[in-house]
Formats: C-alpha cells, structure tokens, sequence
C-alpha cells in the first residue's frame, strides 16, 4: 500500500493530467451529440472490423471438420446414386452386364495424407485404413473420377496406387458404348495418358470421354477417367494409342471415396473353381 502511494505522490501529475483528460471526454460526449456519433461511429467501426477477422477466422479453422461433414454427405449421396443407376437399367431391361448391378456398390469417405504428383513410382497414403473395412483391391474416387485403386491397407492407413503410376494398368472405354483398352501411363508429362489396344478401325473423337469399363472390379462402369486428346499409331499395325488427359487434379487430392463391389467375392468363386470344392463337385 505504501508503495503504491507513493508511486501516486511521484506521478501526481501524470495521474492528473490522465483524470481530467478522461473528465474532458466524458463530458463532451455526453453533451456533444455529433462528438459522441463520430466516436462510436470510429470505434464501432475498428470493433466490427476485428469482430469480421475474428469470425473469418473462426469459419478457416472449422473448414476441415465441415470438408470432413461434405465428404460424408458426399459418399451417401453417391450411393443413392449408383443405386439409382442401377435400378434405371433394371427398370429399361437392359441386360449389358457392363450397366447393371451398380446398386451392388459401397462407399466409404476417406483423407489423403501424402501423395502429389512427384515420382513416377510413388504411392499415396491415405487414412483411413482396415479397421474401417477397406481392403486391397478397392477403387478410388476424387469428385467421381477415377483416381486409383487400394494396393495394401494397415490398421488405420491404406496404400493407393494412382492413375499415374507406371506399374498401374487400367481398363478403359472410349465413350460410353466404344472400344475398350489399357490405359496406362509412361512416367513422363502428368497431362497425358495412354489407352492402348484401340482397333485402328474405330473413329477416335477428340474430347470424348474415355469411363471405366467395370472389366477389372476396381470400379463400376461408366467412371470418368479422362477425356481424348488425339492418337498415334501404335507399335502394332491394326492397332492405335489414344492420348488422353486424366480428370483428376492430382495436385489438389485431399478428400477421396473408396469403393467396393459387393459381389466381388460372389465373382471371384465363379470365376476360381478350386477355392469352392461344392462349385468343382458340380
């Protein structure tokens, strides 16, 4: 206490200068109308400003959690989808195994943790993983476009290998009715694709669509993959290389959907004889 009035005795008059400055304001304020517009007017406006940053602020810090509710949004939508498709080609009696059954598909949400473009050879990690039910061999989405498929999973990550990838190989359609092929990818530029195995003879439109043809069971038919840029001859005479440009922006791949087929295991024992004793008796 003694210090403090002695601090007061010190600095008298500071203290009193400050008093009758604050006396002074009160004063004008209170009797001043334009004053006292002008003052709030000035510091309502500084107090709005800081109040606008703060709720930006707010709203930049809760964007992953609201991206994380849209992307869950996102895979339940995108079932009601292919549910929709598929009973749309029930309903028209179309019989093409390649446009049926697409209601036989599951999604699941997920999150790239590691991946741009940057190696040839280069695989992504993505969470979340087997305890979620994911397993190899599932097909990868980006906005609905074709973007890789599982090659291993741990307990709470999985590995994807990309489009572009140069072990990867992927069963592609020109349009949603033309010629299938591989599509594949030569390590180089990050634009340009391959489909190979075209028939010379097919007419080859730039700025089609190439889709998944459903053949490999990574993804269902009609995926987009990419969109046609030309073609050159092939090493084999009856044959061309359609170039084609990827639809996924593979530098901006956060949030990602992961696919399943449910009847892939259905198809697998047809298909594997041996692995069902009762099928081979038969």
């Amino acid at each position: 206490m003694r210090n403090l009035v002695l601090l007061a005795i010190r600095n008298g008059y500071v203290l009193a200068v400050l008093a009758l400055l604050g006396i002074g304001f009160t004063m004008y304020f209170t009797h001043h109308g334009a004053g006292r517009s002008a003052f709030f007017r000035q510091t309502g406006s500084i107090a709005g400003q800081v109040q606008e940053r703060r709720a930006d602020w707010a709203v930049y810090m809760d964007l992953d959690e609201q991206n994380e509710r849209l992307v869950g949004e996102v895979s339940r939508l995108r079932i009601e989808l292919l549910s929709l498709q598929g009973r749309a080609g029930d309903a028209r009696g179309d019989r093409d195994s390649t446009r049926t059954g697409l209601y036989n598909w599951s999604v699941r949400s997920g999150k790239v943790v590691s991946g741009p473009v940057g190696s040839a050879r280069r695989l992504w990690l993505a969470k979340p993983g087997a305890d979620a039910g994911l397993r190899r061999g599932m097909g990868v989405l980006w906005n609905g476009y074709a973007l890789g498929v599982v090659q291993d999973v741990s307990d709470g990550f999985s590995r994807i290998l990309p489009l572009l990838h140069v072990e990867g190989g992927w069963s592609g359609r020109l349009g949603r009715d033309g010629a299938s092929g591989t599509l594949s990818w030569d390590g180089r530029s990050s634009d340009v694709m391959w489909l190979g195995g075209v028939p010379r003879h097919v007419e080859v439109v730039v700025g089609d669509t190439v889709f998944s043809t459903g053949f490999d069971g990574v993804f269902p038919t009609g995926i987009p993959m990419g969109v046609v840029e030309g073609w050159t001859g092939a090493d084999v005479p009856d044959f061309v290389d359609v170039d084609v440009r990827p639809l996924v922006a593979f530098d901006r791949v956060r949030f990602v959907h992961f696919l399943e087929d449910l009847r892939l295991e259905e198809q697998r024992d047809l298909m594997d004889p041996d692995a069902n004793p009762q099928t081979s008796a038969q």
